[in-house]
């Protein structure tokens, strides 16, 4: 798999973070970012304080790319969608290009709708 290179100007930075500061609003979640598949963080909002976010991203692209192969190792279409359930903290990844993914972090599992309901509104 060969990754292209992204450019990004401050512009496009700015937009995608007013982007995932609605999202995290309409979603109720905690936390939002963007990330591309060699986890570079692109852009995000309210990361978690407590967590090193080289490491957060490094293991969230981890986590998707292993799933992805999975899934091609047993002839299934790719996951785009994947969601891990916790006792206090929930996340949502959305595949929402060729080498890009967001994910949401939230509490309440019965909120998973309405994060995915505004998550799809907000890659349009």
């Amino acid at each position: 798999m060969s990754l292209k290179a992204l450019e990004l100007n401050a512009g496009d930075v700015e937009l995608m973070e007013a982007e995932l500061r609605t999202l995290c609003a309409r979603a109720g979640a905690e936390s939002v970012v963007l990330l591309d598949l060699s986890g570079v963080i692109l852009a995000g909002h309210r990361l978690p304080e407590k967590v090193d976010t080289l490491l957060f991203a490094a293991l969230l692209t981890s986590n998707f790319a292993a799933t992805e192969e999975l899934s091609r190792r047993l002839g299934v279409t790719s996951f785009r969608v994947m969601y891990h359930e916790g006792k206090r903290q929930n996340i949502y990844f959305d595949k929402v290009a060729e080498e890009t993914i967001l994910v949401v972090l939230f509490r309440d599992s019965n909120a998973l709708g309405r994060v995915r309901l505004f998550t799809e509104k907000s890659v349009t």
